[in-house]
């Protein structure tokens, strides 16, 4: 099966903490979870519920250094349980986004609040070899 035949998840989570090495700065850390009555692969949807979501647990005045979002419940398409009261519809401008990330690569189209911190890079600085998934990590013995 492949990634666009998954379509639906039923929680997210969203936790953010201070640096705990440094000692020195006011420690915090947060986190906070809600399920979703229906399951839902409607980005823009999941991103309104982790802004909100974050919008809760955010206290200023602390030094994060990390902060997450989990999506919980990822079931395929088929197997995705209809709210009983309220019929689903099709959201057109979903489907036309996925079109475009299918055909034009991913992350083709994004959100504008994802452009606000277009610079972050992930640090990879320590990252693991893959021997199990890529062949040029393997050992030459």
């Amino acid at each position: 099966m492949s990634w666009w035949e998954f379509r639906g998840f039923w929680g997210i989570l969203q936790r953010s903490h201070t640096d705990f090495f440094r000692e020195d700065e006011p420690q915090y850390h947060n986190s906070l979870a809600q399920n979703l009555i229906v399951s839902t692969a409607d980005t823009v949807h999941l991103n309104r519920i982790a802004q909100r979501l974050l919008a809760d647990i955010y206290r200023s005045g602390y030094l994060y250094k990390k902060c997450g979002i989990e999506l919980h419940g990822l079931k395929p398409a088929i197997q995705m349980q209809a709210d009983l009261w309220e019929p689903t519809k099709a959201n057109p401008a979903m489907e036309a986004w996925d079109k475009i990330n299918r055909q034009h690569g991913r992350g083709r189209l994004k959100l504008a609040s994802e452009l606000l911190a277009d610079d972050w890079k992930m640090n990879r600085d320590r990252l693991s070899q893959c021997y199990t998934t890529r062949f040029a990590d393997l050992l030459v013995v």
